[in-house]
């Protein structure tokens, strides 16, 4: 496991108050290092007497010992000029922003021609440099890998009813690959973790954890607590739901949330194991 894991986590948390006495809270929080944040209200003033408030978005969360983590969007009118921001205890740490075109390979102005990776989405830190990307993979004969998908989205739900019905696996793990700055560096920095849970084939997974985890040896950074700030903003985009809707439309295009077929994923770099309870447990502890 990770030295300072970020973990986003909405379910049952236990705390032993007592040998004989349990208390339960059902919250939405995260936890960084040994701090865990929950969201904070805003007041009226912040809501409506503020910049960010008003013409802007803003979602605050704050720890036990005072510590705040802050994301926001500055003007949901020109989402193109401003990015959304996260801030560790008062202090800027970077912004999260979509990959350009110039960011990427030239052939990409023609998709047809083109078969290789490209940025999708970049982590950008204070001083205006890149330090994290995420990726997507396009793959030769454009047309006939389109059909492998569409396959894939049709034999789905055949999958699913066997996997439920038939195995003890109704647990899933996505891991999806978090890079450097360079496009043609293909060491994987850290990874995004997602456990989920089958609830019924029909149903759409129950999302049960999504952590941020360096990737052991392989990999030459040493996250920072303000490194894990930067990377949660992806994690509190993907739940961001209808809530910043106005003022995520323009970077929700390069957000993969995992979507459980495999030939989709892979593309984004998200690679799935199923897994029984016992061991989706000890991955989520």
């Amino acid at each position: 496991m990770s030295e300072l894991p970020m973990t986003d986590k909405i379910g049952l948390e236990t705390k032993d108050r007592a040998p004989e006495n349990y208390v339960l809270t059902q919250v939405e929080s995260f936890t960084v290092g040994p701090d865990r944040y929950i969201r904070d209200i805003l007041s009226c003033c912040e809501r409506y007497c503020t910049w960010d408030g008003c013409c802007g978005a803003w979602a605050p969360y704050v720890s036990g010992g005072g510590k705040k983590i802050n994301y926001r969007m500055s003007c949901k009118s020109l989402q193109c000029c401003f990015h959304w921001t996260a801030e560790y205890g008062g202090k800027k740490v970077g912004t999260i922003q979509a990959a350009s075109c110039f960011d990427n390979p030239c052939a990409t102005f023609c998709p047809c021609c083109f078969c290789g990776d490209l940025l999708a989405a970049k982590f950008v830190g204070p001083d205006g440099n890149v330090k994290f990307t995420t990726r997507r993979r396009v793959g030769c004969c454009y047309c006939i890998n389109l059909a492998f998908k569409c396959c894939n989205v049709c034999c789905s739900p055949f999958l699913r009813c066997y996997t439920y019905c038939c195995t003890d696996d109704n647990f899933v793990l996505f891991e999806q690959n978090i890079y450097g700055p360079n496009l043609n560096d293909n060491t994987i920095v850290a990874k995004f973790r997602y456990t989920e849970r089958m609830i019924h084939p029909c149903c759409p997974n129950q999302r049960l954890q999504v952590s941020i985890d360096p990737n052991g040896a392989e990999s030459k950074i040493k996250l920072t607590m303000e490194d894990y700030t930067l990377l949660s903003t992806y994690t509190f985009l993907q739940g961001s739901g209808c809530e910043f809707v106005d003022s995520t439309w323009c970077i929700q295009c390069v957000i993969d949330n995992p979507s459980g077929f495999s030939f989709i994923d892979k593309d984004n770099y998200i690679n799935a194991q199923w897994k029984g309870k016992e061991e989706a447990l000890k991955v989520m502890v």
